[in-house]
């Protein structure tokens, strides 16, 4: 059976207290990192990537960016996602080896309802709200068997 998640991804890193109040959340809420970064080529894109080993940070996707940039000043070539979230320290060690970069906070939900007290909580705080949408997650081994 494929399950279905919901995505929130918000501009700007994850505050601590973003989640606070809300009962469980951690135990139905993943959240990760997205940078968006400007890569001028192949070397530098493997650059990138070593960097984010170098730093201990578990890669979960790193795909071409589509579409126009969503801030006018930040170029951008790939998004790079990261588990948990990530520091300024981290992100300025980053931005110092592959120039600007532009940070948001990704949550990943199963349950709808948590998702619309995270969402309500992180509007009422004045998130930058970037995408929300639902994906399916079902994987190819699970497609075949159906």
């Amino acid at each position: 059976m494929a399950g279905r998640r919901f995505i929130l991804q918000v501009a700007g890193r994850h505050a601590p207290g973003d989640l606070a109040g809300i009962d469980h959340a951690w135990d139905r809420v993943s959240l990760s990192t997205v940078l968006r970064v400007k890569v001028r080529d192949q070397a530098a894109l493997h650059g990138l990537l070593r960097q984010v080993h170098d730093l201990g940070l578990n890669l979960l996707d790193l795909h071409e960016a589509t579409g126009p940039p969503r801030h006018p000043n930040v170029e951008r070539d790939y998004e790079v996602t990261v588990e948990g979230p990530v520091g300024e320290v981290v992100e300025t060690t980053l931005s110092d080896h592959i120039g600007p970069i532009h940070v948001s906070s990704r949550y990943s939900f199963i349950d709808p309802v948590v998702m619309g007290e995270v969402l309500t909580r992180l509007l009422d705080r004045g998130a930058d709200l970037e995408h929300a949408g639902e994906r399916s997650d079902t994987s190819d081994s699970e497609a075949h068997r159906a």
